[in-house]
């Protein structure tokens, strides 16, 4: 090699800038694209550029001679041939394969590919192999998968990623990218991801892209001021490690798990390697039961520092997980680092560990520990009709209970109302609210499902029906209908079918599936007889998807119950019977309440021990009432077995209180319960009067007149009174005629006096001719120095008559306007 200097391989980007610059590229901690010169001139121009596992250099070709180069980590340039390339083409595609042995290169002719060619760097003596590659494409930049040598491509005139296997001329194509996305350079990392350099938003900025390897999507990862590049070719080929802790927003006192994953891409195994982790004070590791690797764990460290010794890294991807505990600590955002210490020194002895989370490369972990300011927060949220909204609450951590039953993060709503969770941590609790509201966007496609009839039996038949919904603005080719019906359903025939489709032959017994459906415009529906086995009873759901329509309206759509204000919404309903020949229901007869023996949840024909068929009777004596089912597989016994019940009672010593407005009062109402259990519930017409709705004795402060009920239950029996509250609504308050500033400490003050609360909202003092002698605000009753001292201007005012005006606010919230006289004595 001359004296070149081979790279060291740490999962870089290199590339070729303006004037011929060797740059190496990476990602700033804010989420910016950066380049660090290696060398400013290379002396040479540069193109369809890649990096060769065996010698650790660049190699590319020049645009103009064709000569072939090698680059070292310096910028130094070696010509090592010049190969028999077609010179009439121009080559700015290359990359060298995996095992180092072929550089790819693909030549066009005005802008269009025409060939795909290979020269032989193992050989030493550059033979050239020509393939044939007309696509109709204008390839700028190629790639090979790290892991499984797959070609990837970006041809520029289709604005699409592709896949090609060399030796055949086809290529697979992907859909177009994002129309305000270029790409003009690929590369993979470590960990067999793949990224597209290029610029977004019709060229503003230069942006790194995450590349869908399935898909061709690309999702902006990077972006930055406009950084002009004629090539570039990154180093997977390298040991890298990745930290993620989850949850990434943590709340005091919880629990945390950190996931290492190792990236081991140079081809063996590599022992001896250390991984030290020290968190911030804190944070403590659990000490971990099991160590990867072979490895050894100090047990003398800290416990918040991590060291697992003599770890023998195998060969591909690797995870390892860890847990955590973060402490009653401040709100604060927190960072920390692993590192693998006796990595060959080929790729770099040291490998700091990277936030996956992140663009930035090479960057510690982020932390946050958040803390609730507030017991509540509420937001509101906007969705349009038909579609969902994701509702994101990872700030309140991952110990979280939606109203909905959801622990999850986030969940997707598709309906509107408030959705409400509460979010707790060793230390703390909040309240959250969020209220979703919608509105009708320009189209719908939506499929609904019911059950006819929604109450059966087992061994009968009942109709599955899907209503099928487009008003998208045009008909929808190659839909799917799919139905998994529930565990002892299953499908004997389609009775209705207004669509053009195929019903999908040798599939389970309990699964639908309508293929190549043309859903039209409009509404129409589609009707399933569907039989049901001898199945427990029970609540059942069901939930078809419609599969296959654009991807820019969605893929998919989950049928929805048209009966219910949720959307989309499991269908639901009830299958009747008797689990077994028979069953016994213990039920509870409370004194003096006739009870009613309701047998309609098991059948809907009955015969009853006095030869009654109605579904229910009723009773006031304790015993076992028997009843026939006749409907379902076979004939079943379901026996009432009635019991007295536990007493319960509750009643007021008198059956009413009079209170002053503004007071309070404790109500404690007599309750007899014979049984260990108790629930209270009061009734509270004014919605804030009482200090509680489920104590045995609230605090009332009504504002009028109220009459309060409660509610008492022992599990068996109910019980419930009322007690009346009068309240005395009288406005007492004090003005006094007259006052006498003379500093003899008596009568000094002019001001307004009060038993009860109420606030001064504006006062003022006129003299004889109208003019204002003393004002003040917001004052408080009973508060001398709040009042007029009877000083006009820093004297005592004349003796004398004067006029006043108050707006008063009463406990209430009702305000007073006033006026009087006062005199001033002398």
């Amino acid at each position: 090699m001359k004296g070149q200097t081979p790279f060291t391989c740490e999962g870089q980007v290199w590339v070729i800038g303006e004037d011929n610059a060797l740059l190496q590229m990476s990602v700033n901690p804010n989420n910016s694209v950066i380049t660090n010169t290696i060398k400013a001139d290379i002396g040479v121009q540069v193109n369809a550029m890649g990096y060769r596992t065996t010698d650790r250099m660049l190699y590319g070709i020049n645009p103009s001679t064709h000569e072939l180069y090698r680059i070292d980590a310096n910028g130094n340039v070696e010509i090592l041939a010049t190969p028999d390339v077609d010179a009439s083409l121009l080559y700015q595609a290359g990359d060298v394969t995996p095992d180092g042995n072929t550089f790819v290169i693909i030549g066009s002719d005005i802008g269009i590919d025409v060939k795909l060619l290979t020269i032989n760097l193992a050989s030493g003596n550059f033979e050239v192999e020509e393939f044939p590659f007309t696509n109709g494409t204008s390839t700028v930049d190629i790639g090979f998968h790290p892991f499984n040598n797959q070609l990837f491509g970006f041809d520029a005139q289709g604005r699409q990623f592709y896949t090609h296997t060399i030796g055949t001329p086809a290529i697979n194509a992907f859909q177009p990218i994002f129309f305000e996305h270029e790409v003009s350079g690929i590369y993979f990392d470590a960990f067999g991801d793949m990224y597209g350099f290029g610029t977004a938003v019709f060229g503003l900025v230069s942006s790194i892209f995450e590349v869908d390897q399935s898909t061709g999507e690309t999702t902006l990862f990077s972006t930055s001021g406009v950084i002009a590049i004629t090539d570039m070719a990154g180093c997977p080929f390298s040991v890298e490690l990745n930290s993620k802790v989850t949850p990434e927003v943590a709340f005091p006192c919880s629990d945390l798990t950190y996931q290492y994953t190792f990236a081991n891409r140079t081809g063996e195994e590599i022992g001896n390697v250390l991984l030290e982790h020290q968190l911030p004070t804190g944070y403590s590791f659990i000490p971990p039961t099991v160590i990867p690797f072979g490895g050894t764990l100090d047990n003398t460290t800290p416990n918040n520092f991590l060291r697992i010794e003599n770890l023998t890294i195998p060969k591909g991807i690797q995870n390892y997980t860890v847990q955590a505990y973060v402490d009653d600590i401040p709100k604060a955002v927190y960072r920390s680092q692993a590192t693998l210490s006796n990595v060959p020194p080929e790729n770099g002895n040291i490998v700091l560990s990277n936030d996956p989370i992140s663009a930035a490369t090479e960057d510690s972990t982020r932390m946050e520990v958040n803390r609730f300011d507030e017991d509540s927060l509420s937001f509101s949220s906007f969705m349009c009709e038909g579609n969902s909204l994701t509702l994101d609450a990872s700030d309140y951590g991952n110990n979280l209970s939606w109203s909905n039953g959801a622990t999850a993060q986030e969940i997707n709503v598709n309906t509107t109302g408030i959705y409400t969770l509460l979010a707790t941590s060793g230390c703390e609790e909040i309240f959250v609210s969020y209220d979703v509201v919608s509105a009708t966007c320009p189209y719908t496609i939506e499929i609904s499902h019911l059950v006819e009839p929604d109450t059966l039996f087992e061994c009968s038949e009942v109709l599955f029906r899907y209503i099928l919904e487009n008003d998208s603005g045009e008909d929808r080719y190659d839909i799917t209908i799919l139905d998994t019906l529930p565990t002892g359903f299953t499908f004997v025939e389609i009775v209705n079918n207004p669509y053009d489709s195929e019903l999908s032959p040798n599939l389970p017994p309990n699964v639908f599936l309508l293929e190549n459906l043309l859903l039209h415009e409009g509404i129409d529906t589609i009707d399933v007889l569907v039989a049901v086995g001898d199945i427990p009873p029970g609540i059942k759901r069901n939930k078809a998807q419609l599969k296959g329509l654009a991807q820019g309206i969605g893929n998919t759509r989950t049928s929805d119950d048209p009966r219910t204000n949720f959307y989309p919404d499991s269908t639901t309903f009830f299958v009747k019977g008797v689990d077994g020949d028979s069953v016994q229901i213990d039920t509870f007869l409370c004194k003096d309440v006739i009870l009613l023996l309701n047998a309609s949840l098991y059948g809907d024909s009955y015969l009853w021990e006095d030869g009654s068929s109605l579904n229910q009777i009723e009773t006031t004596e304790v015993g076992d009432y028997p009843v026939l089912i006749l409907d379902g597989c076979d004939t079943a016994t379901v026996i009432f077995h009635v019991e007295e019940a536990e007493e319960i009672q509750v009643e007021f010593s008198v059956p009413s209180f009079s209170i002053n407005q503004s007071e309070s009062i404790e109500l404690q109402p007599i309750i007899f319960n014979s049984s260990d259990s108790l629930s209270i519930q009061w009734n509270d017409s004014m919605s804030n009067t009482l200090s509680c709705l489920d104590c045995p004795a609230p605090i009332a402060t009504p504002l009028s007149d109220i009459i309060y009920s409660v509610q008492v239950e022992n599990g068996y029996c109910v019980d419930s009174t009322l007690i009346e509250i009068l309240v005395d609504e009288t406005r007492r308050i004090y003005i006094p005629n007259a006052f006498s500033p003379n500093g003899d400490g008596y009568n000094d003050y002019f001001y307004f006096q009060s038993p009860y609360p109420a606030t001064v909202h504006s006062f003022q003092v006129f003299n004889r001719w109208g003019s204002i002698v003393f004002e003040t605000k917001e004052a408080q009753l009973n508060d001398a120095q709040t009042g007029w001292d009877g000083m006009i201007k820093g004297k005592i005012a004349p003796a004398g008559v004067y006029v006043w005006l108050a707006e008063i606010e009463f406990f209430d919230g009702k305000k007073e306007n006033s006026s009087g006289n006062v005199t001033i004595t002398p």
